[in-house]
């Protein structure tokens, strides 16, 4: 997904990682690490400022967008490979 504020865009990985780029240059900027499996969907946030992902480890992680480090998660009966995020209220809608 791409942050147009930040001018960064962030990839998924099978090792549970989600990297994140600076755009103009495609930079590596940081790790946001915290899954135990496949992270399945990364998008940012607009209202919160932040990254959220969602994995197959049943997890869906709020990272700081600053420092990488996970702020709140929540865990769901199992895996999950859709995300979305209402542009209008903020709620994040996951399956």
């Amino acid at each position: 997904d791409y942050c147009e504020e930040r001018k960064e865009f962030a990839t998924c990985c099978v090792d549970g990682t989600v990297k994140v780029w600076r755009f103009s240059d495609f930079l590596h900027l940081k790790n946001l690490e915290g899954h135990t499996a496949e992270v399945s969907k990364i998008r940012w946030h607009k209202t919160l400022s932040s990254w959220v992902t969602v994995s197959q480890d049943s997890t869906i992680r709020l990272w700081d967008s600053n420092s990488g480090s996970c702020l709140h998660f929540i865990r769901a009966p199992v895996g999950i490979t859709s995300l979305c995020i209402d542009q209008k209220t903020g709620y994040v809608v996951v399956g």
